[in-house]
């Protein structure tokens, strides 16, 4: 299992079984929770300088044999994102009906070691 009182790191499949020189696949998930600064806090926040550093060891034991076992090292730092739009608002006046208007924005990426993927919501 893994130890830690924080759990970022999961594995899965958690227990199966294992045939005589069966090889199974295991994934290793790394799940950091966005930390939002607390309530009230005055001071503004860098986003790029929250990081969070995460370390704990996780064991494959064989059942009923605890001491036969293989201790994996799981290390994970966390990032927040530094999404930025140009515009917070966008105004479409004096449009004809039947018509459209476009308006272009940019949405930039300001980190350097965090790539993103972005979705628009539908209006």
């Amino acid at each position: 299992g893994i130890e830690s009182d924080d759990i970022y790191f999961s594995i899965v499949p958690p227990a199966s079984p294992l045939d005589q020189f069966e090889q199974k696949l295991v994934e290793f998930v790394y799940s950091p929770p966005m930390v939002m600064p607390t309530k009230g806090f005055k001071r503004q926040h860098n986003v790029l300088d929250q990081k969070e550093d995460h370390e704990v060891t996780a064991s494959f034991h064989v059942v009923g044999m605890d001491d036969l076992q293989a201790p994996v090292k799981l290390i994970g730092r966390a990032v927040h994102p530094a999404v930025m739009i140009s515009e917070r608002e966008l105004q479409f006046v004096d449009t004809k009906t039947n018509s459209s208007a476009e308006i272009t924005v940019t949405l930039s990426n300001h980190h350097d070691e965090l790539p993103i993927s972005f979705k628009a919501s539908s209006v």
